[in-house]
């Protein structure tokens, strides 16, 4: 996985092709969606974050935070199980 994202970043040519099953795809589909959520939640508390001066977290801020973290545990332990 980290030599994907590598090349993803980097833009390089070789490419790993990697063979997947339809309920596999499916789930790399979803797990694409849920990690553009956790971009759009962290975003948003980022620019609310950076707009006022003295800003005090919240504790709608906090739950956030939790959740992108918890997202984010499940997406790793997903790409963990089918691409190794």
């Amino acid at each position: 996985m980290s030599d994907f994202i590598r090349s993803r970043i980097f833009r390089r040519l070789d490419k790993k092709i990697v063979s997947l099953d339809e309920n596999t795809s499916y789930q790399l589909k979803q797990l694409d969606y849920e990690i553009n959520k956790i971009g759009v939640n962290l975003n948003q508390l980022s620019k609310r974050m950076n707009s006022f001066s003295g800003y005090n977290v919240s504790d709608n801020d906090r739950q956030l935070l939790k959740e992108a973290f918890e997202m984010m545990t499940q997406c790793l332990a997903f790409l963990q199980k089918h691409l190794r």
